[in-house]
C-alpha cells in the first residue's frame, strides 16, 4: 500500500478540530503524514494544531496567513511528501477504517485514484442523508468521457451526477506533482473543488468508484451556500464559462455540454432561491430575476437545450426563465 498524505486546512473549527483530528490518528491504516494547515485562525485552533503536532510524530503544523481554503489545501500539497494524498474539511469526520478502504480498493484495482461517498450530519455529528454512488472502474476515454462529464452534472434526462467534490478522494501525488496542480481560491470561483477536477481527471488513468461510506460531512445552515451574495449571479455565470473553456482545452466539451447547461439551472435556482433572503426591495428582486431571465448566455444555452426530456418540475423552471416569469 501506498504512503498516505492526509492534508487537513483549519480556519476558526476549535469546536470541531479535535474530532477531525483524532478520527484520523484512530485510523486501522495509518497516514504517513497529517498536515494541519492553519490558515490564519483567530481562535484557539492554531494552539490545537501544535499540540497535535508535539504529540505525534506524523503530524505537521503549518501556519499561513488567511487565503481561504484553496490555497491552504496547496500549501497542504507543498509540505506533503506521501505517494497519494487526500483532503479532509476540518469541521468533518471520518470512520476508523476511511483510510484502510480507499486505499485497499486503489490497491485491488491498480488504480490511481480512488473516489468514495459520504453522508452529512448535522453541527452535532447526528446523520441526516447519504450521498451514495455505485462502484465502477473507468479508464482511459471513459474517464473524460464519461467519469468527468457525471462529474459537471446529471444528463438532461437522469440522475446519474457524480458529488464534484474534493473530499472523499484518494488522489496521485505523481499526477499532481507531474502536472503541477493546484486549487483556485474560492473568493473567485463558486467552486475550486470541480475546477480542479476538471484538470487532475484529465491526467488520471485508471479511476475506482467505491460505494462505501466513511466520510461524515458536517453541514452548516448558515454556509455560504445558502447566503444571499450580490454577485452570486455573476460569479456563476462565471463558472460555466471557465468550466466551458476547460473541456473545450481538453477536448471534451460535446460530451458535456447539456450537463453543463443542466448545473447551469441548478445555479439559478439556487440565484433566485437566495433573493428570498436578501434585504432588499421587492422591485430590486425583481430587477435581479429579469436579469438572470435576458442575459444572453442564459437564453443561448436554454435554446439548444433538451428541456422536454427533463422533469416537469423542472420543465416549469426552464420555460419560467424562457418567457420571463
Amino acid at each position: 500500500m501506498g504512503k498516505i498524505s492526509v492534508v487537513i486546512p483549519v480556519y476558526n473549527v476549535e469546536k470541531y478540530l479535535r474530532q477531525c483530528v483524532d478520527s484520523m490518528l484512530a485510523q486501522t491504516l495509518p497516514a504517513w503524514e497529517i498536515v494541519l494547515v492553519d490558515d490564519g485562525s483567530s481562535d484557539g485552533s492554531p494552539a490545537i494544531c501544535d499540540a497535535y503536532a508535539q504529540e505525534h510524530p506524523n503530524v505537521k503544523a503549518v501556519h499561513k496567513q488567511n487565503q481561504g481554503l484553496g490555497m491552504a489545501r496547496n500549501t497542504g500539497i507543498e509540505h506533503a511528501t506521501g505517494d497519494y494524498i487526500v483532503f479532509i474539511d476540518s469541521d468533518d469526520f471520518c470512520s476508523p477504517d476511511f483510510l484502510e478502504k480507499i486505499e485497499g480498493t486503489r490497491c485491488r484495482t491498480n488504480s490511481d485514484t480512488c473516489k468514495s461517498c459520504f453522508d452529512r450530519v448535522d453541527l452535532e455529528g447526528v446523520f441526516l442523508s447519504a450521498q451514495r454512488i455505485e462502484s465502477g472502474t473507468f479508464e482511459g476515454e471513459a474517464i473524460r468521457g464519461e467519469l468527468l462529464a457525471r462529474m459537471i452534472g446529471s444528463a438532461p434526462g437522469k440522475k446519474d451526477a457524480l458529488p464534484m467534490s474534493a473530499c472523499c478522494t484518494l488522489y496521485s501525488m505523481e499526477i499532481i506533482k507531474t502536472h503541477a496542480l493546484r486549487f483556485v481560491s474560492e473568493r473567485e470561483w463558486i467552486s475550486e473543488d470541480i475546477l480542479f477536477n476538471l484538470e487532475y481527471y484529465q491526467y488520471a488513468k485508471r479511476v475506482v468508484l467505491t460505494d462505501y461510506i466513511g466520510y461524515h460531512y458536517r453541514t452548516n445552515p448558515n454556509s455560504l451556500t445558502t447566503r444571499y451574495l450580490p454577485d452570486r449571479f455573476e460569479k456563476c455565470l462565471a463558472m460555466v464559462r471557465k468550466e466551458a473553456e476547460l473541456l473545450q482545452k481538453f477536448g471534451n466539451y460535446e460530451e458535456c455540454a447539456h450537463r453543463l447547461t443542466r448545473q447551469m439551472l441548478i445555479y439559478l435556482r439556487m440565484c433566485i432561491s437566495q433573493l428570498k433572503n436578501a434585504d432588499i426591495p421587492e422591485s430590486e428582486v425583481r430587477r435581479k430575476i429579469l436579469q438572470i431571465c435576458d442575459n444572453e448566455d442564459v437564453r443561448g444555452r436554454i435554446s439548444e437545450f433538451p428541456v422536454r426530456e427533463m422533469g416537469m418540475k423542472q420543465q416549469m423552471f426552464v420555460y419560467l426563465i424562457k418567457f420571463r416569469q
